[in-house]
């Protein structure tokens, strides 16, 4: 009985582990697209804030990105992506689509 108990604890904390939001499990497959989505949304968005002069839109832009990695660090891929999508919009470009 204790042993079931044990690897059912480890189960639900592997489904919360690869959640975006409650109620979502992503497999390991879907975990690395988010990831790399993540990624390629990070550098494009630091290729654009090269191209701008320092500005309060670019220190909006920064904050969006910032909050954005930090969600995808902590496994919100949605929300940290969408978030990363939001900061490249702010300095007037559009990101580019995966794959």
């Amino acid at each position: 009985m204790r042993k079931s108990v044990y690897i059912a604890g480890l189960a639900s904390l592997f489904c919360v582990t690869l959640s975006s939001f409650p109620g979502e499990t992503l497999g390991q497959g879907k975990v690395q697209d988010r990831l790399s989505r993540c990624f390629d949304l990070q550098q494009q968005f630091q290729e654009a804030v090269r191209a701008e002069p320092p500005s309060p839109s670019v220190t909006e832009a920064e904050k969006k990105a910032r909050l954005g990695i930090a969600r995808c660090d902590s496994g919100a891929y949605f929300s940290g992506i969408d978030l990363l999508e939001q900061a490249i919009r702010a300095l007037g470009q559009e990101p580019k689509s995966a794959g």
